[in-house]
């Protein structure tokens, strides 16, 4: 009997050890998804001016018509980044840009632009749809698609930053700061970030795009 006892401890004793092992593991992951998923998020409110510059493109609208850097010059753009198999973090993003075409229903200045991250799957038709979900007007908010790699270079060398050593990537492009809202303003240079998962960032942009209006007209 004094036999068995020790043996029933270590038993308990690996049990134990195991699940600890499992619970460690299942943090760890989960941390690592969310990271990804949100990055940064603490840090994308109304981030301040930044060194970087629309580049040359030529992309597929949801219509089928080709956008290039040139067609939606002199004009303030506001940016985000999506893909129709959207979280929930996306569709926030999405009304947030949503109430910003209403904010800009009357500025002819302001085009919306979105981006996806995933153009294997975000072909037009899949973004007519996507787009019909938040109501986006045809003429004023742009959904463009196209080749992974001119897809994934304008956004690279023009938004955001990637990181493809990230443990979980939900996808291939590894961005960073998938949730941000860029404002690119008439000279094609990007002015600021905005964090797309909070309320008040629609009102934000559109102060900051007046306030960049009442500067050139000085």
């Amino acid at each position: 009997m004094s036999a068995e006892r020790p043996q029933k401890d270590v038993t308990i004793f690996i049990g134990a050890v195991t699940v600890l092992s499992v619970l460690i593991f299942a943090g760890i992951f989960l941390i690592l998804r969310h990271s990804h998923s949100h990055p940064h998020a603490s840090s994308l409110a109304d981030e301040p001016e930044i060194k970087r510059e629309l580049q040359p493109f030529v992309l597929t609208e949801r219509s089928g018509a080709e956008v290039s850097r040139e067609s939606v010059s002199n004009k303030f753009l506001v940016v985000n980044f999506i893909h129709t198999g959207c979280s929930i973090s996306c569709e926030q993003v999405n009304k947030r840009m949503a109430e910003v075409q209403r904010l800009v229903a009357n500025d002819q200045d302001v085009l919306l632009l979105s981006l996806t991250i995933d153009p294997r799957s975000d072909t037009p038709p899949a973004l007519v749809k996507f787009a019909d979900r938040f109501g986006a007007d045809a003429n004023r908010w742009l959904f463009l698609t196209g080749d992974k790699q001119p897809v994934f270079d304008l956004i690279e060398s023009s938004f955001l930053r990637r990181d493809t050593n990230v443990v979980y990537q939900q996808f291939s492009g590894g961005f960073v700061g998938v949730d941000k809202i860029a404002l690119v303003d008439k000279t094609g240079r990007v002015r600021r970030y905005f964090n797309g998962l909070q309320s008040g960032a629609p009102k934000s942009i559109v102060d900051s795009i007046n306030e960049i209006r009442s500067q050139s007209s000085l």
